[in-house]
């Protein structure tokens, strides 16, 4: 979406969603590691008890067949088609990443306002149809 106001990250985009998955793989590492301390036990009873472990583990999860399918060879095993809809999932991702924040937040913020606000709105670009040029009519 952000092509369409002159950004274009077309360039970076496979390097921006590795990093996002890094990102949620090192935010998913410290809290077994550090917050749970490797009790397992302790970590499945916070799935049962608190909604933003749960919806931050349905993001992470949707992002593992992203990250494993984001190098040229799954592409050209896939098909281009099967993989774009894949990819879809990125949209659930981010639904799930934004939901993880809002719920664990006790108090909106302006932090929390604003990537929240950020997120609905590059998704509703999104939603939003893209203008093809007019044909010509010949006269």
């Amino acid at each position: 979406p952000l092509r369409r106001v002159g950004l274009n990250f077309l360039r970076f985009r496979r390097a921006l969603g590795l990093l996002a998955f890094l990102y949620v793989a090192l935010h998913l590492t410290a809290w077994i590691w550090l917050d749970m301390g490797l009790r397992w036990d302790e970590m499945l009873a916070d799935l049962t008890r608190r909604p933003f472990v749960i919806v931050g583990m349905i993001g992470f999860v949707v992002l593992v067949p992203l990250a494993l399918t984001s190098w040229n060879g799954a592409i050209r095993r896939m098909g281009g088609a099967a993989w774009a809809r894949l990819h879809k999932l990125a949209y659930v991702a981010i639904l799930a990443g934004m939901a993880h924040y809002i719920l664990l937040s006790k108090v909106w913020t302006g932090g929390l306002v604003l990537y929240t606000a950020l997120a609905v709105a590059l998704l509703a670009v999104r939603l939003v149809p893209k203008r093809s040029p007019r044909r010509q009519l010949a006269t």
